[in-house]
């Protein structure tokens, strides 16, 4: 999933010039202190980034795994309402977080009183609490009209997921805000390897209802730690600024939310699409088996994009050097995932019926999947790229204009082709989205300017 983040402000300019400086370094800090050599700060900067590469690796690598043996410990039909209900609690939940996880990383970063950072920590946790509590409750209503047959009692159970996971990732966000990037990689990594058995665990005893259990354990564990370990913090009771108001906060939140709605949309398009029109259970668990496997390989140029945003951000100051570490940054992606893809496209007929011996019928729906892999690594790096360049309105325009074309041809082809059409129309949307990124990022780059705040 390419990163994105639109342009914000709150309208005050101590507030914008601290933004812009976290914004350069996220999860530095900007200068070492006075008398400490430079070499001592560079190597600060390699230890965050590498507890931060630890944390992605941990969270993504931990759910991708436990992804890959459900699949394996379910049948096709019953993986197929995993993925469905999967497909719609990723939405539910950027909606019901209105952007308070992304919040906390940049208003946390602005305050440097501790009891002011307890009294916004506790208002965004409020705010993300409030906001999912309602969504989960109409959702619990409205989940007929959100999935079809068996995932509609599988997706009312699961809603109160919703305001679990909204807290837990802004409570967890905290860490980052406040340059704690080493105490936030331990926490996350901690929580992903330490639920992971258990929750295979409760898959494996009760098939559907254990995987039920399995993700609210999951979420609720990781809620407890988050806020135990920030108790002290939320006792604080500061006086905050208006900028910081609840009305400002959704506000501002929602604009976050939508430009993460419109990516994680246009990511589980092919699901969704089949979703929408009453494609079996079946049929969706042979297509999310694909999904799978080109979400495995993406890991890498996710963890390489955190690695490089900083630096990128850091460099507008300089094109040659600039340009270089962009095309350096899309080699990589590149270089970590053209060969794996091309051996995962040689080795499906012969690795899946082995390992996933029920899901046959998806060996040619991995194989054109698998073909968007290096399409997706380009997004990512370039949407890097255009994030460390304050580029999220560009961003959000182009996912929303790629998403509304995809959705198109997705319910026209779909329809009749079923989910071999789904996999190609997605080989064609992500390889436009490639090619509208790139020349985003390359228009960028003949012309760069430092990162600054839209007001």
């Amino acid at each position: 999933m390419t990163p994105d983040r639109v342009s914000v402000s709150f309208g005050d300019e101590r507030s914008d010039r601290v933004w812009r400086d976290f914004h350069a370094r996220p999860g530095i800090e900007q200068s070492p202190p006075r008398g400490q050599p430079a070499i001592t700060r560079e190597w600060g900067t390699v230890r965050s980034l590498a507890y931060l590469m630890v944390a992605v690796v941990a969270v993504q690598g931990a759910a991708h795994i436990f992804q890959v043996i459900v699949a394996a410990l379910l049948l096709p039909e019953q993986f197929g309402v995993v993925r469905s209900v999967d497909a719609v609690l990723a939405l539910l939940v950027i909606l019901g977080s209105i952007g308070m996880p992304s919040l906390a990383v940049k208003c946390l970063a602005e305050v440097d009183d501790v009891e002011q950072r307890g009294a916004l920590l506790t208002r965004l946790i409020l705010i993300a609490a409030g906001t999912s509590l309602g969504l989960a409750s109409a959702a619990s209503v409205f989940a007929p009209l959100l999935v079809s047959g068996t995932a509609v009692f599988y997706l009312q159970r699961l809603v109160w997921i919703i305001p679990l996971a909204a807290c837990a990732r802004t409570t967890l966000n905290y860490y980052q805000g406040t340059r704690q990037i080493s105490v936030y990689s331990v926490l996350s990594a901690s929580v992903a390897t330490a639920v992971l058995p258990l929750a295979l665990l409760a898959v494996a005893v009760g098939g559907l209802n254990g995987w039920i259990w399995a993700r609210y354990g999951t979420e609720a564990a990781t809620l407890v730690v988050a806020l135990w370990s920030v108790a002290g913090v939320l006792r604080r009771s500061g006086r905050l600024s208006a900028v910081y108001s609840f009305r400002r906060l959704t506000r501002v939140g929602g604009v976050l939310a939508l430009s993460l709605l419109t990516r994680t949309g246009l990511d589980s398009l092919g699901t969704l699409a089949l979703i929408v029109i009453g494609t079996p259970t079946t049929q969706i668990g042979y297509y999310g088996v694909g999904v799978l496997a080109v979400m495995g390989l993406l890991i890498i140029p996710s963890c390489v994009g955190s690695i490089a945003l900083p630096r990128l951000a850091r460099a507008f100051s300089d094109p040659a050097t600039l340009r270089s570490m962009f095309y350096r940054t899309v080699g990589v992606c590149l270089v970590s995932t053209l060969p794996l893809s091309a051996l995962g496209i040689v080795s499906a007929p012969l690795l899946l019926p082995h390992f996933l011996p029920s899901y046959d019928a998806s060996v040619p729906i991995i194989q054109i999947l698998l073909t968007t892999v290096w399409a997706r690594a380009v997004t990512m790096a370039s949407g890097t790229f255009l994030v460390a360049a304050d580029q999220g309105d560009s961003t959000l325009i182009v996912n929303l204009a790629v998403l509304a074309a995809g959705a198109i041809a997705m319910l026209s082809i779909t329809p009749r082709f079923g989910i071999a059409g789904a996999a190609y129309t997605t080989v064609g949307v992500e390889f436009a989205s490639a090619v509208i990124y790139l020349l985003l990022a390359a228009r960028a780059l003949i012309a760069p300017r430092a990162p600054f705040i839209h007001v």
